[in-house]
């Protein structure tokens, strides 16, 4: 940005719907935290999951977790699991976007019926997803 410009906002990208738009100005829909930096911007409504997934690798007590969220989180939004954490644990975690795929540890049978809270420590709001794979089979630990 020229040094003239005028900035809200600057989250340290030029993508257009994270809250701070390409030319530093906060979104509609946003509050912008201008006091950090990168600033962090947060949605006024929550964030909606447009399509999730759950596969467990038939060979390994692996569970990848994909979510899109809607609008774009910032990109220093971290996951973390609020609960079930004696039946799973976080290995990693990356965002592409509004893409959030986590890496989890399957560390004993779920039921079909539980759901997995999962909190993105930036925006104060969480999801809840069945614990069922994309087979809609309840997850078990690998043998």
């Amino acid at each position: 940005m020229p040094s003239s410009t005028s900035k809200q906002c600057d989250d340290g990208n030029t993508l257009d719907g994270d809250g701070c738009s390409s030319t530093c100005t906060k979104e509609s829909g946003f509050t912008c935290d201008s006091t950090q930096s990168p600033s962090v911007c947060t949605s006024d409504g929550g964030y909606v999951v447009s399509s999730q997934t759950v596969t467990k690798d038939q060979k390994s007590n692996t569970v990848t977790v994909a979510l899109n969220l809607d609008p774009v989180p910032p990109p220093s939004s971290v996951p973390s699991l609020s609960n079930l954490l004696d039946s799973l644990s976080l290995q990693s975690y990356s965002w592409s976007r509004g893409a959030l795929t986590m890496q989890l540890n399957l560390l004993k049978a779920v039921s079909s019926s539980d759901l997995l809270n999962i909190r993105l420590s930036v925006i104060n709001a969480s999801t809840a997803l069945p614990l069922v794979d994309s087979n809609n089979a309840q997850l078990i630990p690998y043998a």
